[in-house]
């Protein structure tokens, strides 16, 4: 998951807001993002049509990997629609 919720919201709720990643393709990737992170070995689509919020506590949620500065702010923009 590319977590898009800021620090703040995560601390206080417990939550995370952001973009799941699918290993699947569709015949039809509109509404999906190619993404590859070297360094935690994700590769993947981002779900770019759904906003999922999980319980980082409950599911033992742990940071393997990061974004990129631009690809963050390129998903947070796409995200504001839903907002």
């Amino acid at each position: 998951m590319i977590v898009l919720s800021n620090t703040d919201y995560n601390q206080l709720t417990g939550m995370v807001v952001g973009m799941a990643i699918t290993t699947t393709d569709f015949a039809d990737m509109s509404g999906y993002l190619p993404f590859v992170d070297l360094e935690s070995k994700t590769k993947g689509n981002i779900i770019l049509w759904q906003l999922p919020t999980f319980d980082q506590v409950a599911r033992h949620a742990s940071i393997i990997g990061h974004v990129s500065p631009s690809m963050l702010n390129t998903l947070k923009k796409g995200s504001n629609r839903y907002f």
